[in-house]
């Protein structure tokens, strides 16, 4: 009875320390993948803090902009194409903000997700950041040349 409760004891022990520690036994994924998924996460979080601290940048520009619709020397098309640059702002930090709030994190998704559901993921996340990046830079650029377009047309 001893040699039976020694030997479950041990073959117990032997099962824990070999899953203790190891995500393979625990995702079914090996180390390599788990890396490749993490490279792949952290090559969409580069693009989001890229483009993130332009966020102030975008509120900044449009309220410039809001300032001189308002402005009885403003011609229509002037007011529409003004109207439409803070559109595209909003729209862009209404992007990034939305991408934000739904983005996951790797180990959220190893324990429902196989090793490609989830590179196949992070690599339609990345095409998302990136379209949100070229968004919010090509509506601050649009709104920079509007702005120094219309002080330039007030001197």
């Amino acid at each position: 009875m001893k040699n039976i409760l020694t030997l479950a004891l041990f073959a117990t022990a032997i099962a824990l320390f070999s899953c203790a520690g190891n995500q393979e036994g625990k995702t079914g994924m090996t180390a390599a993948q788990i890396s490749e998924q993490d490279a792949l996460f952290q090559s969409v979080m580069v693009v989001h803090d890229s483009v993130m601290p332009k966020m102030g940048d975008l509120a900044r520009l449009a309220q410039e902009i809001r300032k001189l619709i308002p402005n009885d020397a403003t011609d229509d098309e002037t007011k529409e194409r003004a109207y439409a640059i803070v559109q595209k702002l909003n729209v862009a930090e209404e992007n990034m903000m939305g991408w934000m709030n739904q983005i996951k994190q790797p180990a959220a998704l190893r324990d429902t997700s196989s090793h490609e559901a989830i590179m196949q993921y992070f690599q339609a996340e990345k095409s998302k950041i990136d379209q949100v990046g070229k968004d919010i830079n090509g509506s601050m650029n649009e709104a920079i040349q509007f702005l120094n377009g219309f002080k330039g047309a007030e001197e």
